[in-house]
């Protein structure tokens, strides 16, 4: 697909390729002055995370003087670990299962620097008639991929909604089995992102009307959704890095709100079987309850309010015994947050 160029971008490439010249420099000598940053997906390249992709397409971290690497991933906590581990710089996953694994690892810290997602996307996905109500769930066997933010935060849930979790059977499978599982009626619902159980559930055969599910944050629970984190390490020795990285993140965000289908696009061409009828719902379902809140609307993208975040903190660390509570400014860091603009919701 041919890309139209701006008469900016190339008045930047030829003012670029006459420095080059100037300084004795060939065009590869350039390309690998780029910051090099390895960055991992929660998951596979889906619709709701197609931003990123669009942002290195459309050469948004490039006009950073970053060199981004985007890989897939098998579930929050897995992203979480890959970063922890340093296998990854920056990664992009569940704010809550970040949160725990940092409460729980105070010396190796992984700090959220920019929340994309608002509102978490965690919940309960079934068939229709199989659950009506939270506590219909006990009882059940639930398909819960143990890297899932849904079956990390399940907890959290089961004592807000005051579900007995003795009486819930949370069956570990691999993530690729898991909605086969529920749609085989081997379990009777699975933990996960709403968007990525409901519309599995769509490509496996199941339509969208005949499937049900119960939100976490429909019993009143308020944690942050899906954000970009590192190790607090690298972020206090890379500032301008994240700073750039969060930029140009913020613009990919607009440009897909803009334009799903594009962004959605970006994404089929690094994973040619996602099919648009079901990534454009799945994209839409992250908007809608995630992404433009009431909060988000009113504030940008990435607002973090103090109150919040202690109450986030706090909740996860009674909920998970967790007697030592983390300062918050262990937890995320608001330093590198983008310009107002740059966070505004399109309109």
């Amino acid at each position: 697909m041919t890309r139209k160029i701006s008469r900016r971008a190339f008045g930047l490439g030829v003012a670029g390729a006459a420095a080059a010249t100037q300084l004795g420099l060939a065009a590869p000598a350039l390309a690998q002055a780029r910051t090099r940053v390895r960055f991992t997906l929660d998951v596979d390249f889906w619709g709701p995370q197609s931003n990123f992709l669009l942002g290195v397409e459309r050469g948004f971290y490039a006009a950073e003087g970053l060199d981004v690497q985007v890989d897939g991933g098998a579930g929050s906590g897995q992203a979480v670990t890959r970063v922890a581990q340093n296998t990854y710089d920056i990664g992009f996953g569940d704010f809550g299962t970040m949160a725990r694994f940092t409460a729980t690892n105070p010396n190796t810290p992984v700090t959220s620097f920019f929340v994309l997602w608002d509102l978490l996307q965690h919940g309960i996905v079934f068939r229709k008639g199989t659950i009506a109500n939270p506590k219909d769930i006990e009882g059940k066997t639930l398909a819960a991929p143990e890297p899932d933010a849904g079956r990390q935060m399940f907890p959290l849930f089961a004592k807000v909604a005051g579900i007995d979790p003795t009486k819930v059977t949370l069956r570990h499978i691999d993530f690729p089995l898991r909605e086969t599982l529920v749609v085989r009626g081997e379990a009777q619902g699975a933990t996960g992102f709403v968007s990525s159980v409901a519309l599995n559930m769509v490509r496996a055969g199941v339509p969208l009307d005949q499937i049900g599910w119960i939100s976490y944050a429909s019993v009143g629970i308020d944690l942050f959704g899906s954000t970009i984190f590192a190790r607090r390490e690298w972020l206090q020795q890379n500032p301008q890095v994240a700073a750039g990285f969060a930029r140009a993140t913020a613009r990919s965000m607009q440009e897909m709100i803009r334009d799903p289908r594009a962004s959605i696009e970006a994404a089929r061409r690094r994973q040619p079987l996602n099919d648009m009828a079901v990534e454009l719902p799945r994209y839409q379902m992250v908007f809608e309850q995630s992404i433009a809140t009431p909060t988000t609307r009113a504030n940008g993208i990435g607002h973090v309010d103090p109150a919040r975040l202690t109450r986030n903190i706090q909740q996860l660390c009674e909920v998970f015994n967790i007697a030592q509570v983390p300062a918050a400014d262990l937890i995320y860091n608001g330093a590198f947050l983008p310009s107002a603009d740059l966070r505004r919701l399109p309109a």
